[in-house]
């Protein structure tokens, strides 16, 4: 049995960037390489915070409790340092620490597309058995079956 979970967002922001203000600008994918995107602009009122290391930038989507938080490094080449020093307290931290500031925002057009294999995580989670032959699911089908994999998909646009 294989176990399929797929979410799509494509969410409208509670603020629109406004596509007459896309520009083409250079964007670092790192300190030395750089590469032309279309960049959003908007300058409104978010939930910000900064420190020596990063920025912290919260866009909400229109009539949602959804909001997107995006964590920028200050130094280009810094996302590894960044990710390296990530936990779940101070990600937490960082969140909690975003108030409502007047802010430039400058955002380049994105989609994100991921897929994650889950069967690992669901074993330490100690779901272990419904991988086995063992696996009971006599309720759902009177065929003897075991899940073999389980896969999550998501996309954001």
């Amino acid at each position: 049995m294989l176990l399929v979970n797929a979410l799509y967002f494509k969410g409208v922001w509670e603020d629109a960037f406004f596509e007459l203000a896309t520009k083409k600008q250079d964007f670092y994918v790192s300190e030395n390489q750089k590469v032309q995107v279309d960049m959003m602009h908007l300058t409104e009122e978010k939930g910000y915070y900064e420190d020596q290391e990063v920025q912290v930038l919260e866009l909400a989507y229109l009539r949602s409790q959804v909001s997107m938080t995006i964590i920028l490094p200050k130094v280009k080449n810094g996302l590894q340092n960044v990710l390296q020093g990530m936990d779940g307290r101070k990600l937490s931290r960082l969140v909690e620490s975003v108030s409502s500031q007047n802010v430039n925002i400058e955002l380049p057009k994105f989609k994100m597309e991921n897929s994650f294999d889950l069967k690992d995580v669901l074993k330490k989670l100690g779901l272990g058995e419904a991988f086995s032959d063992n696996a009971n699911f006599s309720k759902m089908t009177a065929t003897a079956v075991k899940i073999s994999e389980v896969i999550h998909k998501s996309f954001i646009k």
